[in-house]
Order: C-alpha cells, then sequence, then structure tokens
C-alpha cells in the first residue's frame, strides 16, 4: 500500500465536511435572499449577516462531523453498545431534528440541511464501531455457546 491509500477514516470526514458547507452555505444564503413577502420587497445581506451565518455553520457542522468518531469512542469506552444504538436509532432521529433545530438558524431549510447530514453520520458511526470496535474474545465465546 503507498500512503494515498492509507489516509484516515477522519481525513474523508474532514473533505466530506469542506464540501458540503461550501454547498449548504451557498444554498442557506440563496434561500435567504430569495425569500421576500412582495416583489418589492428584498433582503440585501450585510458583510455581518454573512459572517455570522457562516461561522455558525462553519462551527456547527465542524462539531457535527465529530459524531462518528464520538459514538466510536463510546462503544471502545464500553458507554454504549452497538447493539442499543441501533435498537434505539429512532429516538436518535429525534434527538437529531430537536439539536438541528436548536444550532441552525431558524428556518426549516436550515433545519433540513442540518439534520439530513446528521442522520447520515449517525449511520457512518454505527458503521464505523462496527469497523473499528473489535469485541473482546471472552463476549465471542460467550456467543458461540
Amino acid at each position: 500500500m503507498n500512503d494515498e491509500e492509507k489516509i484516515p477514516f477522519t481525513a474523508h470526514l474532514e473533505e466530506l465536511r469542506k464540501r458540503l458547507i461550501t454547498c449548504f452555505i451557498a444554498v442557506g444564503i440563496g434561500f435567504v435572499l430569495a425569500y421576500s413577502v412582495k416583489e418589492w420587497l428584498f433582503h440585501l445581506l450585510t458583510m455581518r449577516e454573512y459572517l455570522s451565518f457562516s461561522s455558525l455553520f462553519l462551527l456547527v457542522f465542524g462539531l457535527v462531523f465529530e459524531l462518528p468518531l464520538v459514538l466510536v469512542f463510546l462503544v471502545k469506552l464500553g458507554i454504549v453498545s452497538i447493539e442499543f444504538l441501533t435498537k434505539n436509532r429512532k429516538y436518535a432521529i429525534l434527538v437529531i431534528f430537536i439539536l438541528a433545530a436548536i444550532l441552525s438558524p431558524p428556518d426549516v431549510v436550515s433545519l433540513t440541511l442540518m439534520a439530513i447530514p446528521m442522520m447520515a453520520l449517525y449511520e457512518i458511526g454505527i458503521l464505523g464501531t462496527r469497523i473499528f470496535v473489535r469485541k473482546k474474545p471472552q463476549d465471542q465465546d460467550m456467543v458461540k455457546k
């Protein structure tokens, strides 16, 4: 294997985060600018609003993209199990939407743009725990009996 094939899992998540943030900021700002009550009333975006919106998305998406790593560490430490994560998926989706509503700007488009990647990252986290966390030999012996 050469060095290019050994790119860690976190580097792939970082690259995905950069691409999604660029896309979501463009969509979010496009939504804010397109939203108007009357055709003669439109919103001019100031530099302060743009920087506030962009920095909020950067910060929140930076934290959100750590979710798979957090799940792997929680399973590795024994705080939660893979079965617990898969069994309680519906509650996780509810919590994800609540967090997305709190962390995103107050509109439905931003909430959806935040919640969908969070759900995908939750599933990636479960997949990552299956890949990176190995069962202890004593657990495998108990499964065989």
